[in-house]
């Protein structure tokens, strides 16, 4: 998966600079390269969820999603996920790929996962406007499939 930080020309001097309480917006961007094939008759359907780790309630709290592409192996999803970021060094972050029938989320089942990529904010804050390449973990997934 390879995940790509706006606005381009924001570094982590300039978060922390702005980092007083207020919290800024980020779109993260996200396309994918050779996602397994979940179904059995033609390539997967995917989307990909995001979520931040709370650090006070340890729950991952939803950002939200792509759009759902349809028969792709490779995709490049053009909805963003926007993130708000108050903490560049601690703020975790999930990215997760499913391969999805329909865009109701609740319908999404755990079969229904293609993998998953955690990264820390400040990583995609070191390159903004540049893709990161994080290798995909999930259960059909070899070395060269990225998000």
């Amino acid at each position: 998966m390879q995940l790509t930080m706006a606005p381009a020309g924001t570094s982590l001097a300039d978060l922390e600079r702005n980092s007083r309480g207020a919290e800024t917006p980020y779109d993260v961007y996200v396309t994918c390269r050779n996602l397994p094939q979940n179904d059995s008759t033609s390539k997967s359907d995917p989307i990909v969820l995001g979520s931040a780790l709370n650090p006070v309630t340890i729950q991952w709290e939803p950002l939200g999603a792509t759009e759902l592409l349809m028969n792709e192996s490779n995709p490049n999803f053009h909805q963003s996920i926007l993130t708000n970021q108050y903490s560049a060094r601690d703020r975790q972050l999930r990215f997760s790929a499913y391969d999805a029938d329909s865009t109701d989320l609740t319908k999404m089942r755990p079969d229904d996962m293609l993998g998953e990529v955690y990264v820390p904010m400040s990583k995609l804050l070191e390159t903004p406007g540049h893709p990161v390449a994080i290798p995909l973990q999930g259960k059909n997934c070899g070395p060269d499939t990225v998000i």
